[in-house]
């Protein structure tokens, strides 16, 4: 009976331990020192390619990443998908806040530099760098070329990397 006893106690320690370590993996810090880091995602990637990039491009340890959405598929019985988007990974970010931030698109705003010049092809492809949009969706979207003009003030602007360009020609019609 002692000896039954002992043996249930050590499984039930070392599932305590497994547990815990699992547990620390997902909500350790990923990112311990340096600057912050910018991650893009665009639509219809799938997670394992943004897990990839975490991975690869910069240089986290994901297996606390992979653990979490092991444990979504298999408690939860769903799969986890990323929202496309702008995240900062700063220092400090564990694995299991930055799944939760990338499946419910809480994304950072990027700083729009409106440029000021006087060839709107031009003015528009600076902008297009700098969100999702393509230039030529960006051009569709605004009004004629004088009154573009008008409406393209230069400034910074804060707004979403997904920000589409019906949105964008509001937003600028809103800021004139």
């Amino acid at each position: 009976m002692k000896k039954l006893f002992a043996i249930l106690a050590i499984l039930v320690a070392s599932a305590a331990l497994y547990g815990y370590s699992f547990y620390r993996s997902m909500t350790k810090p990923a990112v311990t020192a340096g600057e912050e880091q910018h991650l893009f995602i665009y639509p219809s990637e799938p997670t394992s390619a943004v897990v990839a990039q975490l991975g690869d491009s910069l240089h986290l340890d994901v297996r606390g990443l992979r653990r979490y959405l092991w444990l979504q598929r298999t408690v939860r019985h769903r799969m986890v998908s990323f929202k496309p988007g702008h995240y900062v990974v700063r220092e400090g970010d564990d694995m299991r806040s930055l799944a939760l931030r990338f499946a419910s698109g809480a994304q950072t705003p990027v700083r729009l530099v409106v440029p000021d010049g006087r060839d709107l092809g031009r003015i528009v492809a600076r902008i297009a760098d700098q969100l999702m949009a393509d230039s030529t969706s960006l051009m569709q979207a605004l009004p004629p070329k004088e009154q573009a003009f008008t409406l393209l003030v230069p400034n910074t602007y804060e707004v979403y990397w997904t920000l589409t360009p019906k949105l964008f020609a509001e937003r600028m019609q809103h800021e004139h």
